[in-house]
């Protein structure tokens, strides 16, 4: 590490020995499309801060994976903010019907069941949040669907019900909906 500090190309030997597991540790955190972004940013923040990296370590995995770890909460954090976002707007438009007495009904059950479906979402595997996302609140059909995530439309349909049947087992068991017989994929 100290080498790079007067000849960067020598920060490549520390890519090259870590890259994988960090990368690795990334896959089981985030999956592998994001991992791949926050590897980039791992081995950046690394080389630009490389000056700051306590020359009595024996190894750099540790502070890589401290790195990789504080920018995996730091997109988590992020993500649960945009998903509540996401989640209040989908109950304001709920609110958004002809019917006064009807929109009133379906706002106060909306924002009751917020806290539950963000919670739900975040449980979510990326795609399948995806998935969830651009069906329900884009309106977008399971072709485009299939075809904005490089996936067959057969994999669309078995998510969209899998990430459905999760947000309604949590709602089911906070008991802000009655369960029904027959209601996974809904």
């Amino acid at each position: 590490m100290v080498a790079s500090l007067a000849r960067p190309a020598e920060f490549t030997a520390i890519f090259d020995r870590h890259a994988r597991s960090v990368l690795g540790f990334l896959e089981r955190r985030v999956g592998p499309g994001l991992a791949e972004d926050l590897l980039s940013d791992v081995f950046r923040i690394a080389f630009e801060r490389r000056s700051d990296f306590d020359i009595a370590r024996a190894e750099a995995a540790p502070w890589l994976f401290g790195i990789a770890g504080n920018l995996v909460r730091r997109h988590r954090r992020s993500q649960e903010r945009r998903f509540r976002a996401i989640a209040r707007a989908a109950a304001d438009h709920a609110a958004v019907v002809d019917d006064a007495t009807d929109g009133v009904t379906e706002a106060v059950d909306a924002r009751r069941q917020l806290p539950m479906v963000v919670e739900a979402m975040n449980d979510l595997s990326d795609i399948d949040r995806d998935v969830l996302l651009m069906a329900a609140f884009e309106q977008m059909p399971q072709p485009t669907n299939a075809a904005a995530l490089s996936i067959p439309v057969g994999t669309v349909k078995s998510r969209l019900s899998r990430a459905r049947r999760v947000v309604r087992e949590r709602l089911v068991a906070s008991g802000q909906v009655q369960g029904e017989e027959g209601s996974e994929g809904r």
